[in-house]
């Protein structure tokens, strides 16, 4: 059956069904980024990162990545301070921002 509508408690209650089955998994999926183009890092609602910008030929090339939880938010739209409302809690075993073993804890809403 085809949902007609779906809430953002019903996107936080499946995201963490998935993590209870699979934690592994679902946060390697979640914190998945993908290259994309300034097209999608300019849409009014899907939040991007912007990443470490190349130099090709003396010239500046942005760069912007997306991952799950940004093309989520892009569905409920932005917060006053242009933040999403749907966020991942993290335990990680260094401190980078970015590290490969980060394993979500949980997932919720601002």
């Amino acid at each position: 059956m085809i949902k007609k509508s779906i809430t953002i408690d019903d996107v936080v209650k499946l995201l963490n069904e998935l993590l209870a089955k699979d934690p592994d998994g679902i946060s390697k999926l979640a914190t998945t980024r993908v290259n994309v183009n300034a097209d999608i890092a300019d849409h009014p609602t899907v939040q991007v990162a912007r990443a470490e910008d190349l130099i090709i030929k003396d010239a500046r090339v942005e760069r912007y990545t997306l991952g799950l939880m940004g093309l989520l938010n892009g569905l409920f739209g932005t917060l006053e301070d242009g933040s999403g409302i749907l966020y991942y809690s993290v335990e990680s075993s260094s401190d980078s921002l970015q590290d490969e073993n980060e394993k979500i804890t949980n997932f919720g809403k601002k």
